[in-house]
């Protein structure tokens, strides 16, 4: 059984807070049930699983258990941004949305077994999007709306001023870029690696050369549905 050992809330939209408390109450009991099934599974990557919750399909869950990492990395904890850090992130992210949009942060828990064992939680916005890693792998569509070239370029600028703000996003591949159903535009996730990098410094990974990767492996697989008349 775990029992909530801290808490932090950033939304201030009263329906957000109750919906975060009604999950909250349901975490105590199920969250390693969760850890454990796939069944709400919509996303995983080296450090953590996104959860969408049965009775709240607006919200979300990134969820990192800390035992579960050491036993993944035998005994030592990968280095990855804290939840805090990454929700730092996030909202520095949000600062220079426009067309590219990224989650919403809604807050933070540290749930703590009997045994101490830690299950860190971030609550956020669940986009009404697929992943270019989804399409890729035939588990989605092209919305129809979709326009190559503009969604590249928007998401080029976007980075460029990020970048230009010192905020490198680290991880752009194909999945965590999105591409939103109604709209067709980006949609930016998991900030889990980004840094601060200043002009003495050069970041591990270009975002643009990376981005630059994903389009043409999405080109590559619009191309080969077309020859195939899909």
């Amino acid at each position: 059984m775990y029992k909530l050992q801290s808490q932090e809330v950033y939304s201030e939209d009263e329906r957000i807070r109750n919906m975060i408390k009604e999950v909250e109450s349901s975490l105590f009991s199920s969250i390693e049930d969760l850890l454990k099934s796939q069944r709400n599974n919509i996303g995983s990557g080296n450090t953590a699983e996104v959860h969408h919750h049965d009775t709240n399909p607006g919200i979300c869950m990134k969820i990192i258990s800390e035992q579960v990492l050491l036993d993944r990395f035998d005994g030592v904890l990968p280095p990855f941004n804290s939840l805090s850090v990454e929700i730092d992130f996030m909202n520095r992210a949000a600062e220079h949305s426009g067309i590219v949009k990224t989650p919403q942060a809604y807050g933070h828990d540290i749930f703590e077994d009997e045994e101490g064992n830690k299950v860190h939680v971030l609550f956020m916005e669940r986009l009404n999007a697929v992943s270019i890693r989804d399409i890729h792998n035939n588990l989605a569509s092209l919305p129809k709306n979709f326009d190559m070239g503009l969604f590249f370029a928007e998401l080029q600028k976007f980075l460029e001023n990020l970048n230009e703000a010192h905020v490198y996003h680290g991880d752009i591949a194909e999945g965590n870029i999105m591409i939103d159903l109604e709209t067709g535009h980006p949609r930016l996730i998991d900030f889990g690696k980004s840094k601060l990098v200043f002009s003495s410094e050069k970041p591990e990974h270009s975002d643009i050369s990376d981005l630059k990767r994903v389009r043409r492996l999405l080109e590559n697989k619009v191309n080969s549905l077309t020859n195939s008349g899909k």
